[in-house]
């Protein structure tokens, strides 16, 4: 499963809107709407939306599956943030002494 799927869903439950949704993630709506049909095909029968009537809602299964991409948003920035510390440490120089040959 492509993680991305995890802030598509959580942008389209935010604008209640496909359109809207891609847009805010810089992708096209017929991109988006496939990666949604593609959540759906891999999960089986769960649908995270009702996707047939607008604004679009969360279906009981939909609540469980944005819960757990809530987390898994957070636990990805916290993984993040923690890495980037490793960049800011400074760097200590390094002496290479040589011969003069």
């Amino acid at each position: 499963m492509d993680t991305s799927i995890f802030r598509y869903v959580l942008e389209v439950e935010k604008y209640r809107n496909i359109t809207q949704a891609a847009k805010r993630l810089f992708i096209s709506q017929p991109a988006l709407t496939k990666q949604l049909n593609k959540l759906e095909k891999e999960v089986g029968r769960f649908r995270p939306l009702y996707r047939t009537h607008s604004p679009i809602s969360v279906t009981p299964q939909g609540e469980i599956f944005l819960d757990l991409s809530r987390r898994y948003v957070q636990l990805e920035s916290e993984m993040m943030d923690s890495l980037r510390q490793f960049n800011q440490i400074p760097a200590e120089p390094v002496l290479i002494a040589t011969t003069h040959r």
